[in-house]
């Protein structure tokens, strides 16, 4: 039943979207045939326009992918393969229906794939805690009990009612109950650290600038001072303003000093032919000798 639903939540979604491009191009097709359809400009351009890419629910549908096949995979191995067929079937899908239907998406931040990297980290634990389990069953595989079993039956026999001590303590589960130990120790002491360095960081800066309100309110002062509107003669006198302002080629600064004109020329003229006549007291423009060199 679990592959058989994971095969269908990898063919399922793609099949709406391939059923959108065939009317898609259908309606364009009928759209280019026909001589008797008259329609606006903004009717062509919804029959050219694709529907926007749901990015957020692409990201949910992969890592809902992921993680179900890694919970399973140690009873069902199967997974593993389905799981890598999903992510390939997903990729290319979406490339062509970048190509052929969906709109140019908009630039995203990285957050997002951050946030679903870390829910990823958590397939990992949910994979050896699932597969302790699977593995644990005495049905499935048995051996001999560790020397903790005693302590195990000890310490839950009070509140032990799915005889975890039992399955937990086989000696081929060492490896996996080692390896999540290490996992759960290892995200422990970074949130820890974490911790520890967030009120080092604000122990130290009381020491040292003053008191947490001190510090946003110069935050939120060097804010509004990166962030304060400059006008534009004030921008481009500071030079924060580069490159050219009018498409008069008279007024690019490269041209400018080739026909060796003013800067009041340049804004008085803007075609090429108001130079042929500005000659020097010869009766001849610059220009004119150049091209004669």
């Amino acid at each position: 039943t679990i592959m058989l639903n994971m095969c269908m939540n990898a063919l399922a979604p793609h099949g709406a979207k391939f059923g959108v491009l065939w009317l898609k191009n259908r309606r364009i097709a009928k759209i280019l045939e026909s001589d008797d359809v008259s329609l606006t400009q903004q009717e062509l351009h919804d029959a050219f326009l694709g529907p926007e890419f749901d990015i957020a629910l692409r990201y949910a549908q992969v890592v809902a992918t992921i993680i179900v096949c890694m919970m399973y995979s140690t009873g069902i191995p199967m997974l593993h393969v389905v799981c890598f067929g999903s992510m390939l079937l997903f990729y290319w899908v979406d490339k062509i229906m970048f190509l052929r239907l969906w709109r140019t998406p908009p630039y995203y931040s990285n957050k997002l794939g951050e946030e679903a990297a870390q829910l990823l980290e958590l397939a990992l634990v949910v994979h050896l805690g699932f597969g302790m389990w699977m593995l644990g069953n005495e049905e499935i595989f048995s051996s001999e009990a560790g020397q903790t079993a005693q302590q195990y039956e000890e310490l839950f026999s009070e509140h032990d009612t799915i005889n975890a001590s039992e399955r937990l303590s086989q000696e081929h589960l060492l490896p996996m109950v080692l390896l999540l130990g290490a996992i759960i120790g290892y995200y422990l002491l970074r949130d820890f650290v974490r911790g520890a360095t967030h009120y080092t960081r604000r122990f130290i800066t009381c020491l040292t600038c003053g008191s947490q309100e001190d510090l946003k309110a110069t935050r939120d002062q060097l804010g509004q001072s990166l962030n304060a509107r400059v006008n534009y003669s004030s921008a481009k006198k500071r030079r924060l303003i580069r490159g050219l302002a009018t498409y008069n080629i008279l007024q690019n600064p490269v041209y400018k000093d080739l026909f060796a004109i003013s800067d009041k020329f340049a804004a008085q003229h803007k075609h090429m032919r108001s130079i042929m006549h500005f000659g020097d007291s010869g009766g001849q423009s610059r220009y004119q000798k150049s091209l004669m060199v």
